[in-house]
C-alpha cells in the first residue's frame, strides 16, 4: 500500500516502522494512495478542491515524503517541499 503523508513543519524523526527518518513533524495528514502494481508502479488520479487554499491564505509550505508499506517491504521516499500558491480565479 502506498501513503503520502504531508506535514506543515520539516523534522528528521526516525521511523522503525518505516525503516527511515519522516521529513515532516507531528501532526501528519496522511492520505492513502493505493496499492501498487506487481512492477512497483502506481497510478492514481486525485481531485484537488477548488479553490485550494481556505480564504486569505497566499501561500502554503508542505513537507511530503512518500511511504510504502507491505509485508515484503516497507520504505519511505526522499522528501520534497511543495509550495501552493493561491490561483486567483
Amino acid at each position: 500500500m502506498a501513503f503520502l503523508l504531508q506535514s506543515l513543519t520539516p523534522l528528521g524523526t526516525w521511523s522503525g516502522a518505516l525503516k527511515g527518518t519522516l521529513a515532516g513533524a507531528a501532526p501528519y495528514t496522511i492520505f492513502v494512495l493505493g496499492p501498487l502494481g506487481s512492477d512497483g508502479s502506481l497510478v492514481t488520479t486525485i481531485t484537488l478542491p477548488d479553490p485550494l487554499l481556505p480564504p486569505g491564505m497566499d501561500a502554503l509550505l508542505l513537507v511530503e515524503q512518500f511511504a510504502v508499506s507491505a509485508p515484503s517491504v516497507k520504505s519511505l521516499s526522499t522528501p520534497s517541499a511543495v509550495l501552493l500558491l493561491d490561483n486567483p480565479h
